[in-house]
């Protein structure tokens, strides 16, 4: 199970993604009623970053994993930002490079399918609200696990369907509806149509067991969570061989 948007729908959402700027945190926040926030927090400290690692956080957007990750690999760490589009990796290293003492901060134009790292280059990497994104989120995984260090960590953490029929309607009416102007109404945006690029790639996004099963495909997981009745899920696994 492979899964992905069609690559018609990763433009649509790359076009919104690139209108949106500075308010894509705001949006964020009010769409998730603050839960995305700390979530993201608790899967940094989960994965437990140390000074001097090498960590990639995949998928960046404007930098608020990355400036998790920053703090926790300094001093003498390198973090390496990756994402599709240049308007978000500025935003990333600015707030990386705020953020970490005696850092090294590397930025990488890509996608999740072709990660233009060596084998094995990273210690950790990070995909924190984009994994959903790509196109195929299969490969996507196998190019995680193909740059990380043997013993190296993999964190997850994304919008995924719960399992049960019920809450997953209720989810997608939330979703669908509600997320958007909530989004419109915290950025001061009436035009609430880039927001509503998030509903197809929900819609297209795995179930919280599914995420956590294609995980295992490849690496061993360590932890996994759920929040929110499945809505958010987070998976923490290694790199054995």
């Amino acid at each position: 199970m492979s899964g992905g948007l069609p690559s018609d729908r990763w433009i649509r959402v790359e076009a919104a993604l690139s209108e949106l700027g500075g308010a894509y945190e705001r949006a964020n926040a009010a769409m998730s009623l603050g839960l995305a926030g700390r979530l993201r927090s608790r899967l940094v400290a989960d994965l437990q970053p140390r000074p001097g690692e090498v960590a990639l956080d995949a998928g960046c957007g404007p930098g608020q994993s990355s400036e998790l990750l920053a703090m926790a690999i300094s001093p003498g760490g390198t973090l390496i930002l990756m994402d599709p589009l240049a308007e978000m990796l500025v935003a990333a290293r600015e707030r990386a490079s705020r953020a970490g003492r005696c850092l090294g901060v590397l930025t990488v134009r890509a996608k999740f399918e072709d990660i233009p790292l060596a084998d094995e280059s990273v210690d950790l990497a990070l995909a924190s609200y984009s994994l959903r994104d790509a196109v195929d989120r299969g490969e996507a995984l196998r190019e995680l696990r193909r740059v990380l260090k043997v013993g190296g960590r993999l964190g997850v953490l994304d919008l995924t369907r719960p399992d049960g029929g019920a809450v997953d309607a209720l989810a997608r009416a939330y979703v669908r509806w509600v997320a958007p102007a909530l989004a419109g109404l915290a950025t001061l945006r009436l035009d609430v149509s880039p927001w509503r690029e998030i509903y197809p790639t929900y819609e297209a996004m795995w179930t919280s067991s599914e995420l956590v099963r294609e995980v295992r495909r490849i690496f061993e997981v360590r932890k996994a969570f759920r929040s929110a009745l499945g809505v958010f899920t987070g998976v923490v696994a290694e790199r054995l061989r």
